[in-house]
């Protein structure tokens, strides 16, 4: 008995990590870069944005007052 619920244990700890440590999706990945861009003034930060945004069909966009942004699929 002590071993099932030890084995029960560590299968749950093993899919709990898999889980939290899964790769960024597109959108993260566009928001990451393009958020980062947003905060430096720097040419290749904005092209990988840019380049990004076109690869995954997506748009970064920011509301007007430019407090809220985030990504949309096209």
């Amino acid at each position: 008995m002590k071993y099932a619920v030890l084995i029960f244990i560590l299968v749950t700890a093993v899919f709990i990590v898999g889980y939290l440590d899964k790769p960024p999706t597109k959108k993260e990945q566009v928001y990451t870069a393009c958020m980062k861009a947003r905060a430096e003034i720097n040419m290749f930060t904005e092209n990988y944005c840019g380049a990004l945004q076109d690869d995954y069909h997506t748009e970064f966009i920011c509301n007007q007052a430019n407090t809220h942004c985030w990504v949309e699929s096209k």
